[in-house]
């Protein structure tokens, strides 16, 4: 089991709870409507982010594997049908909830969840880019220090699947924080 799948459940586990946690705080503090038809907007859109972010970073190393071929071509192959079913069925999902969702945010001029949501997947999308460039560097280091064996083809293979693997998976993770932080970066300056 590899970083990434470890740390995305406990990653989206946090932001659900503290999700919850914000519900609860404006209820209390009154001068913040809420409107649950918009938190479903925002938790479905939300979840099935992560669910396409997750398997499109998935969907990398395994395409390399499967062009940096190891003994099980047949199971990797069965893993692509999977996360490509997975993305087909999420992406468009979270695109019509997302597009919902901030189209209403900014027809009534509630701003704040439009926030929040954008803030949290910049956030997530970060943390994610971190831990893979260093994983990346990680296994630099292995080489550098001399852990890496580069006397059979397979961890040849191995190393240059994994390193190439992290490189588009970062570059997919900034692609994912950019698009939220230039979105949240155009929200009027209203405090609705």
């Amino acid at each position: 089991m590899d970083t990434v799948s470890i740390i995305i459940p406990l990653i989206v586990l946090a932001f659900i709870g503290g999700i919850a946690a914000l519900i609860v705080w404006t209820m209390r503090r009154g001068n913040v409507v809420v409107d649950i038809r918009q938190i479903y907007f925002y938790l479905v859109a939300l979840a099935t982010l992560l669910l396409s972010f997750v398997g499109a970073l998935q969907l990398v190393g395994q395409i390399l594997t499967l062009f940096l071929p190891y003994s099980e071509t047949d199971f990797i192959r069965r893993q692509i049908a999977n996360t490509l079913g997975l993305l087909l069925m999420a992406l468009p999902v979270w695109w019509f909830h997302w597009q919902h969702a901030q189209r209403r945010a900014l027809q009534t001029q509630r701003h704040f969840g439009l926030r929040v949501y954008l803030y949290m997947i910049t956030v997530i999308a970060l943390i994610v880019a971190v831990i893979i460039a260093g994983k990346a560097g990680t296994e630099i280091f292995k080489t550098l220090f001399g852990l890496v064996d580069f006397s059979n083809a397979e961890s040849i293979r191995s190393f240059w699947r994994d390193e190439l693997s992290a490189l588009v998976n970062v570059f997919i993770a900034l692609a994912v924080w950019y698009y939220h932080w230039h979105t949240v970066e155009r929200i009027p300056t209203t405090n609705h």
